[in-house]
């Protein structure tokens, strides 16, 4: 039996780096059955409770090698590409502006982009916004930007 462990949402890592108990995704593979345990739902208004700065997205989950992040914008972010990953912005609450090269995609509740990989873009929102974004993990929020300064975020569970 090959057992793996996955992060999951919902708490932190430990002073060791390993997430605490109940917070990781245990899988036993045997041939063709999957046993699942420790599988729990992530309420999304609870956990942004939680995001407490503007453009530091935390990770909740992590599917298919890409991470699913919360993050609180306001104001303006940096242009950047990420030149090895498609950026899905989806808006949870408020009002988002994705300014791309030739255009303004203007976004609110319920509606999504999908910005291609290698395309410069600028994320910005005049009153804070409430956003699910997903990448490739190993991402940097500020992509290909030299001069985003504090900006830059570290990859961080929830």
């Amino acid at each position: 039996m090959n057992l793996t462990q996955r992060p999951l949402s919902g708490g932190g890592e430990t002073a060791s780096g390993t997430r605490a108990p109940g917070q990781c995704l245990r899988v036993a593979e045997t041939g063709h059955e999957r046993v699942t345990k420790g599988i729990d739902k992530i309420t999304l208004t609870a956990a942004l409770e939680h995001v407490t700065e503007h453009w530091r997205p935390r990770i909740v989950g992590e599917i298919n090698g890409s991470k699913i992040q919360l993050a609180k914008f306001k104001g303006d972010f940096v242009w950047h590409s990420h030149e090895d990953s498609d950026d899905l912005f989806l808006v949870l609450h408020g009002r988002l502006a994705i300014d791309l090269p030739d255009r303004t995609v203007e976004l609110q509740s319920g509606e999504l982009v999908i910005v291609p990989r290698g395309l410069e873009h600028r994320p910005r929102a005049d009153e804070e916004v409430h956003v699910l974004n997903i990448e490739l993990k190993g991402t940097v929020n500020t992509g290909d930007a030299g001069d985003a300064g504090e900006l830059t975020a570290p990859e961080q569970y929830l």
